[in-house]
C-alpha cells in the first residue's frame, strides 16, 4: 500500500500534535473506528486496564470489551496466537507491526 504525500504529512503533522490518528488509506483497510483506535492506544502505550479504560472514554466496560474483541479480529489475532500469548501482547505485538500508532 502507498500512502499520499499528504496523508504521511497529516499523520506527521496529528502526532506533533499529540493527536491520534491514522491515514484514511489504513483507518479504511482496518475499518477501524476512533474508539477502537483509542482503545488500541490506552492498551499498547500506556499499558491500562479495562477498567482504567472504562473511566477514561467513558463508556462500559463491555464497550471497552466489545472494542478489544472487534480489535482481536480486526487485525488478525486468531486462536492459535492466543492460546500461546495473552491477547492483549498479540495486539500490541500487530500494532507494532502495521505501525498503527506511531508515525
Amino acid at each position: 500500500m502507498i500512502f499520499s504525500e499528504n496523508s504521511t504529512l497529516e499523520g506527521v503533522e496529528s502526532a506533533l500534535n499529540g493527536e491520534l490518528k491514522l491515514p484514511r488509506e489504513l483507518r479504511q483497510e482496518l475499518n477501524l473506528n476512533e474508539k477502537e483506535l483509542e482503545t488500541l492506544k490506552l492498551l499498547c502505550q500506556e499499558s491500562l486496564t479495562d477498567q482504567v479504560i472504562v473511566h477514561r472514554l467513558h463508556i462500559s466496560l463491555r464497550a471497552v470489551q466489545n472494542h478489544i474483541q472487534h480489535l482481536k479480529v480486526k487485525l488478525g489475532i486468531d486462536e492459535v496466537e492466543q492460546k500461546y500469548l495473552n491477547s492483549r501482547i498479540a495486539l500490541c505485538m500487530k500494532e507494532i507491526q502495521k505501525k498503527l500508532l506511531s508515525f
